[in-house]
This record gives structure tokens, sequence and C-alpha cells, in this order.
């Protein structure tokens, strides 16, 4: 099993952009971005999930920090 992979991949994932996953055992969960015929998968154990969760938390409020100052620094 990898625990450390180098992967080098460039990805967007627009607003429309069908997410769907599947539980393949008890820890590993496969993420699909797209279709399954045309789309990119990733397929990630639970606890990196909860890692990337709690990234993505952080990662959206820094998000919502920036469109606020860029919403404030438009009106002033």
């Amino acid at each position: 099993m990898l625990r450390n992979p180098m992967v080098d991949v460039y990805a967007t994932i627009g607003a429309g952009c069908d997410i769907t996953y599947k539980i393949h055992n008890v820890d590993d969960v496969e993420f699909t971005f797209g279709t399954e015929q045309d789309g990119c998968t990733l397929t990630i154990e639970g606890t990196a999930l909860r890692s990337l969760m709690n990234t993505a938390e952080r990662a959206l409020a820094d998000l919502a920090r920036a469109e606020r100052e860029y919403v404030a620094s438009r009106v002033g």
C-alpha cells in the first residue's frame, strides 16, 4: 500500500461537476468527479479523508474571508 505516493495531477472541479462516491471496504472511499466514463477518480483512506475534510473546512473559512474582504473593498 502506498503511504507517500508521488502523484502529479492537475484538475479543475467546477461548480456544476458531478461528484459521486463508493465505499469499497471498511476504510477506502472512491470519489468520482464527472462520470465514470470521462471523469477523474480518487481513492482515499478514511483517516486521510478526515484530514482532507479538516483542511477543506479551513480553506472554506479562508475563502469566505477573502470573499468578504473583496466585497468590502468594492463597496468602500
